[in-house]
């Protein structure tokens, strides 16, 4: 069909993404959904992810094919929150991406039919993001960095330390930039094909911005899913998408202490298969780590103030 489109939604991190994926996106009616909690293309997304985010070359005609293949008879939605989440994390055995490499190659992926395009960008405070990303990330990222072994440190000689002039912390705050990123797809994609909502609005609104966002044919087929009462009795994870100071770490959790390892041994390794991946997490061998995470408003403003000079 001709007005079939390509739907991407990129995140931001924290901001409701397993919610929507697990609980929307993946139950859509007259949409193939291709992404994570997806197990029926996982090679396929496997592949998909290889080539955006490691550059395997090798599978980018084996994805465009199947994306044109798809495209001739359905919408196709794609969910993945690593074209952001890449560039605001790092450690020590690796570097971040650079969000716009990551977006350019999926560009080239779908040139031909970027008209068929439409981006998805939900966006939060960007104090809560950081804060909320540091706490995520503090184990298998942030605190093998030296001098960032906890959230002041990271503050003071990172987020706020201009005399560090390294690729890793201009990735970071280019990609905190919302305003940077809506640019940059407009720049690919057109004005017209690009939506960026606050997730906490979406959630409030969701009629009024999915309406936007999908066809009318999509839209009407999904109304009490995109728009009715069912998202506000499902769960979304507050522990990582709500405002907070405190943070508990996950590093007791098996899966991170061997994500650890993977990290600085093995990082081409991925694993597949995500039925190992929930065991893994539900093992836990010591208590979790209560990180304090505050900023205050001079640090808000100094923030919003390097986020525009970025």
């Amino acid at each position: 069909m001709k007005n079939n489109k390509i739907y991407l939604h990129i995140g931001y991190p924290k901001t409701a993404t397993t919610f929507f994926q697990e609980k929307v996106f993946s139950e859509l009616e007259g949409v193939y959904y291709l992404g994570k909690r997806n197990n029926k293309e996982s090679d396929i997304y496997s592949k998909f992810y290889q080539f955006i985010f490691n550059e395997k070359n090798e599978y980018k005609k084996i994805i465009s094919e199947f994306l044109k293949e798809k495209l001739e008879f359905q919408n196709i939605l794609i969910s993945e929150e690593d074209f952001l989440f890449n560039s605001l994390r790092f450690n020590q055995y690796s570097d971040s991406i650079d969000y716009r490499i990551s977006l350019k190659r999926f560009f080239d992926l779908v040139n031909s039919e970027k008209d068929k395009c439409k981006l998805l960008v939900t966006t939060r405070d960007v104090s809560e993001l950081v804060k909320s990303i540091y706490g995520q990330s503090f184990y298998n990222y942030f605190s093998t960095i030296e001098n960032i072994k906890d959230f002041e440190g990271f503050k003071t000689n990172f987020l706020f330390n201009n005399s560090r002039v390294d690729q890793n912390r201009n990735n970071f705050l280019n990609a905190l930039n919302s305003d940077q990123v809506e640019n940059t797809l407009i720049d690919f994609f057109g004005v017209e094909n690009i939506l960026k909502c606050n997730y906490k609005e979406l959630l409030l609104n969701r009629s009024v911005y999915f309406s936007q966002y999908f066809s009318d044919q999509i839209y009407s087929q999904n109304k009490l899913l995109l728009g009715g009462e069912s998202i506000d009795n499902m769960k979304i994870n507050s522990r990582s998408n709500s405002d907070h100071t405190r943070y508990s770490t996950n590093e007791g959790i098996l899966y991170n202490r061997l994500l650890l390892i993977k990290q600085k041994y093995f990082p081409a390794f991925r694993m597949k298969f995500s039925f190992f991946k929930k065991l893994l997490k539900q093992i836990r061998f010591n208590s979790q780590k209560e990180l304090k995470l505050e900023m205050n408003n001079d640090e808000v403003n100094l923030l919003t103030k390097l986020l525009n000079e970025a």
